[in-house]
C-alpha cells in the first residue's frame, strides 16, 4: 500500500462521517420540524448524483435505463426515512432487483442462451449455429461475439476465434472479458506480447479481476519480464483467485519470478505454500490431457512437471 491509499484509508471514513454529522446538524438547525423528510431527499438526491456519476461514461441509453430502474429503490429509501418505516424501503429495492432481472432476461436474446447451455454441454456444432442467429438477430449484442470466439477457441480456429473476438470489440471496445479472451487466443498461440497488451486492457478495465491479473502475469513471465509478472501475480493472489489450480500456477510462476529476481528469501516463503495448492496439480492435468494440442500446451505440460518435482521436494 503506498502512502496515498494509506491516507485515503486513513482520513476518507473519518473525512465521510464528519460530513455526514455536519449535514445533519445543517439539516436539524434549518428544519427541525421536518428533519426525517429533510434527510430522506438529501440521501436519495446524494444516490441519484452518485449514480449518474457513476454511468457517465456509459452509453446513454445504457445510462438512463440504470437511472430509470434506480427510481424505485430511491423513492422506497426516501419514504422509508421519512416516515420510519422498513417496509417502503424494502418494497422499492425489491421492485428494483425485479425490473433488473426483468430487463436483463429480455435483453438477452434466447438464442444466445440456448447457444451458451449447448456449449456448456460440449455441443459445439449447435452452439455456433444458434450464436449465428443471435448475431444476426441482434448484431449489437457483443456477448454473442465473446461466445462466438470461446466456440472457436475451444476447436483451436485461433483465426475465427480472433475475427469474432474483435467483431465484439467494435461494438463494445472497453469490455474487459472480449479482451479477456482475445488475450487467451494469443496465449495458446504463443503470441505472449499481444497477450499481454490485451490482459493489460482487461484489468485496466476491471482491475479486481484476479484471474486477469493472473493471465497477465503468465503472458509477462514468459517474456522474461520478471518484475511486472511478480506484482502482477501478487495482486491476483491478493483478489483471491478462488480455483485451487489457479493458485497453485500463480504461487508457482511468482516463485519463479522471484527466484530470477535474486529475491531467495521471497521465493523460499512461496514455495512453502505450494502444498497448500496440491489439489490443483491433478486437475491441470486432466485439463490438458482431455484438450487438443495447441502451441502453448506443451509449455504448460513442462510446467506441471516442473510444478510436480518441486512440491516433492517441498
Amino acid at each position: 500500500m503506498n502512502k496515498r491509499e494509506l491516507r485515503a484509508s486513513l482520513y476518507l471514513p473519518i473525512a465521510i462521517i464528519l460530513g455526514i454529522w455536519v449535514m445533519g446538524l445543517l439539516f436539524y438547525m434549518v428544519t427541525p420540524g421536518d428533519f426525517n423528510t429533510a434527510v430522506g431527499i438529501a440521501v436519495s438526491a446524494a444516490l441519484f448524483l452518485y449514480l449518474v456519476y457513476w454511468t457517465r461514461n456509459a452509453p446513454s441509453r445504457t445510462r438512463m435505463i440504470a437511472i430509470l430502474l434506480a427510481v424505485p429503490a430511491l423513492v422506497g429509501i426516501t419514504m422509508g426515512m421519512v416516515y420510519g418505516r422498513a417496509s417502503y424501503t424494502i418494497g422499492g429495492v425489491s421492485l428494483t432487483i425485479l425490473l433488473l432481472i426483468l430487463y436483463r432476461a429480455l435483453s438477452t436474446p434466447i438464442s444466445y442462451r440456448f447457444a451458451y447451455r449447448h456449449f456448456q454441454n460440449g455441443n459445439n456444432e449447435a452452439a455456433l449455429h444458434l450464436i449465428n442467429r443471435a448475431i444476426v438477430t441482434r448484431p449489437n449484442y457483443w456477448e454473442s461475439y465473446q461466445l462466438k470466439a470461446l466456440i472457436y477457441l475451444s476447436q483451436m480456429d485461433f483465426a475465427r476465434a480472433e475475427e469474432s473476438a474483435r467483431d465484439g470489440l467494435a461494438v463494445k471496445p472497453d469490455a474487459p472479458s472480449l479482451h479477456n479472451t482475445l488475450g487467451q487466443i494469443y496465449l495458446a498461440q504463443t503470441n505472449f506480447s499481444a497477450a499481454r497488451d490485451q490482459f493489460l486492457h482487461a484489468v485496466e478495465a476491471d482491475p479486481d479481476n484476479a484471474i486477469t491479473w493472473y493471465f497477465l502475469g503468465l503472458s509477462q513471465y514468459r517474456l522474461a519480464d520478471f518484475r511486472d509478472s511478480a506484482e502482477s501475480l501478487t495482486v491476483a493472489i491478493k483478489n483471491t483467485l478462488r480455483y485451487v489450480d489457479f493458485e497453485l500456477l500463480a504461487h508457482y510462476y511468482l516463485w519463479r519470478d522471484l527466484h530470477a529476481l535474486g529475491m531467495d528469501d521471497e521465493a523460499a516463503q512461496i514455495q512453502e505454500k505450494l502444498p497448500e495448492f496440491a489439489d490443483g496439480l491433478p486437475i491441470l492435468q486432466a485439463q490438458l490431457a482431455e484438450q487438443a494440442d495447441y502451441p502453448h500446451a506443451e509449455m504448460m505440460r513442462a510446467d506441471l512437471a516442473k510444478i510436480e518435482n518441486v512440491m516433492r521436494d517441498t
